[in-house]
């Protein structure tokens, strides 16, 4: 967008003060001397002539524009003004047929689109405390599978699309992999593999089928037994999970209960996969609970908790400095009484009074199962499950409303607890709001900047009036692509679309890079209408009645119209067809921004020209009905 700007602006300048100066002379004379002095006239002629077979083209295209303009748009656009109401009626259901495909599913939402990255990762994690032996043989086997699909998979060229293999064994991350040199980490290993560029592919493959390919075939050798977590990544730019449900609560018995609900449901669903939640594995602590009969020599929990943290873990009883070092000397057991429960049983518990009583009369220690981790929100214990999905098949929003009507009944047997959608829906609120408040701030200061000029309140509106219909041509441009992308074709999906009233969008859904093009096609659209709309004026103070200003100006702006939209598409186009893995990003923006402005190109010739009518039709309605009120009079002539 900066960079955007930034041309619009330097461009503004070259249209103002550099570009008049060159249209003030002619520079072929000078030019031909120049070549003369450095080619000689041979070749100066040649250039001549190409320079005059280019002549001769552009005056061809001027006159097939300059017939198509008299011959086919001018009694077109007569016989829509004569009938406006009709036409705008024809708009008007246009969109309301685009927000009933929004309302009714038809149009397919993406928010976060995956886009395929040239590296397939999968990570493993084991049990805390597995051997590296055990990590290492599961390891040795997801790379062996890696290797009989480098073979598989081979283009016409001979080569394979998979082109690289890392593995690493002790940690994730290959970059960062030291094998067993890594401490502590001998549970966790990681395979990664390299793909072709999508641009230099011979081989019809993504990443993404060879993800799920893998997958499959780690569960046809049997799985990995004991795993904790195994999950894929084949996407780059990925935010968080697609699906991710946060519950909140005191007791965590009971999340740890519903979390195994939730996840149980989330697997019932075709298209997700890799269910995993926040619970850290349980392990095994010390409690202490006081015993009843504690009461009666004064004895509290935290009196109890106190008195065994100094005995095992030792208590502060002195500093001593040590040149720039200070030294803490701590008070507790010997070491050869901190090793065994048996210590503390016998230990003596000191009372309130100053009396000495036995441990076990006072307290017992039980060994029990707890996280080493508690995760708190707004001071409620917190668990998130989430699970990664498959795009194309599963809808995310379907599944999110199911889960929200499932859930509260679940709840019902648990009371205090809560639970909210987070990762990309959260995220998707964050970004929806910041849209919403963009589009208002694009409209309030489009219609402040044309209501200056115009020196009018409604005209700005007409103007306006054609952005609804942009959105239409980038909905539009949206199926285009997916139906050029599917697997049926262009041909099939078209006529699927017209006879079933279904389309595929899956190649090409709408996400929030579509949505920030259309909000950069609200800026660009208004250009041709404003353009319309200024020669209008113009042609009505020159003295021409309504009706043959608006007829003039459709015919006199044609061209400028149609060049200035054709050009945007034309500088947009190479990006929309590129297939470099980087260019998928801004490739719903390009689509949004380039197929809106042809279509409301296409619309702002006939609409704009309508709507100027009609509110030259309200405004004469309202001279005839006020026409003995002079104040009325006025304002309705400033209509």
């Amino acid at each position: 967008a900066t960079i955007v700007i930034l041309v619009l602006a330097f461009s503004l300048v070259e249209s103002k003060l550099i570009l008049p100066s060159h249209l003030t002379h002619s520079p072929r004379k000078w030019v031909k001397a120049i070549c003369r002095f450095f080619v000689g006239n041979t070749v100066t002629g040649w250039i001549s002539r190409i320079y005059g077979g280019f002549s001769k083209l552009q005056r061809a295209i001027a006159g097939s524009i300059e017939w198509f303009v008299r011959t086919l748009f001018q009694p077109a656009l007569n016989f829509v003004l004569a009938n406006r109401y009709i036409v705008l009626s024809v708009f008007v259901g246009l969109f309301l047929i685009l927000l009933g495909g929004f309302q009714g599913g038809q149009i397919k939402q993406v928010s976060f689109p995956r886009v395929e990255s040239e590296r397939a990762t999968c990570r493993l994690t084991m049990q805390e405390g597995t051997p590296f032996e055990v990590t290492e043989k599961y390891v040795l086997m997801m790379e062996d599978i890696v290797r009989d699909m480098q073979k598989k998979h081979v283009g016409e060229d001979g080569i394979s699309v998979i082109e690289d293999v890392f593995s690493s064994i002790g940690c994730q991350g290959v970059s960062s992999s030291r094998g067993r040199n890594r401490v502590g980490q001998s549970h966790q290993g990681e395979v990664v593999f390299m793909i072709t560029p999508p641009e230099e592919r011979t081989y019809e493959m993504g990443t993404r089928e060879l993800a799920n390919e893998w997958r499959q075939e780690i569960q046809n050798r049997g799985g990995i037994v004991g795993a904790k977590e195994l999950y894929f990544r084949a996407e780059i730019g990925r935010g968080r999970d697609p699906i991710e449900v946060q519950l909140r609560g005191q007791n965590a018995d009971h999340l740890t209960e519903v979390a195994g609900m939730v996840k149980e449901k989330l697997a019932s669903y075709e298209g997700l996969f890799d269910i995993s939640d926040s619970l850290d594995e349980s392990r095994d602590e010390i409690q202490l609970r006081i015993r009843p009969e504690a009461e009666q020599f004064g004895l509290t929990m935290s009196d109890l908790a106190r008195q065994v943290r100094q005995a095992f873990f030792g208590e502060e009883i002195q500093k001593i400095q040590r040149g720039r070092e200070e030294v803490r000397v701590m008070l507790s057991f010997p070491i050869e009484d901190r090793k065994s429960i048996a210590a503390l049983e016998s230990m003596m518990i000191r009372t309130a009074d100053g009396q000495a009583v036995p441990f076990s009369s006072v307290a017992e220690a039980v060994i029990a199962k707890s996280f080493p981790r508690i995760e708190r929100i707004d001071r409620n214990r917190a668990v998130e499950i989430s699970t990664d999905a498959d795009k194309d098949v599963v809808d995310l929003d379907a599944v999110r409303t199911d889960i929200a009507e499932w859930l509260p009944g679940v709840l019902k047997n648990y009371p205090g607890m809560s639970f909210s959608f987070e990762g990309e829906a959260r995220e998707e609120r964050e970004s929806s709001g910041g849209i919403w408040i963009g589009a208002l701030l694009i409209v309030f200061g489009i219609y402040a900047m044309l209501a200056i000029p115009f020196r009018s309140y409604v005209q700005p509106l007409m103007v306006m009036a054609v952005i609804p219909y942009g959105i239409i041509g980038a909905v539009a441009g949206h199926i285009l692509e997916s139906a050029i992308k599917s697997q049926d074709g262009l041909f099939k999906s078209i006529t699927s679309f017209f006879f079933k009233g279904e389309f595929d969008m899956s190649g090409m859904p709408l996400s929030f890079l579509s949505y920030f093009g259309m909000l950069a096609l609200s800026g660009v659209v208004v250009n041709d209408s404003l353009v319309l709309v200024d020669y209008i004026n113009r042609r009505r103070r020159a003295g021409d009645d309504v009706f043959t200003a608006v007829s003039t100006a459709g015919a006199a702006r044609f061209r400028a119209i149609i060049l200035t939209s054709a050009t945007t598409f034309a500088g947009l186009f190479p990006l929309i067809r590129m297939e470099a893995t980087q260019a998928q990003f801004l490739i719903p923006m390009a689509v949004s921004l380039g197929y809106g402005i042809l279509f409301a190109t296409m619309i702002t010739l006939f609409l704009v020209p309508i709507n100027y009518l009609i509110l030259h039709d309200i405004g004469s309605l309202f001279r005839n009905v006020y026409s003995s009120d002079e104040p009325d009079k006025a304002a309705a002539d400033a209509v």
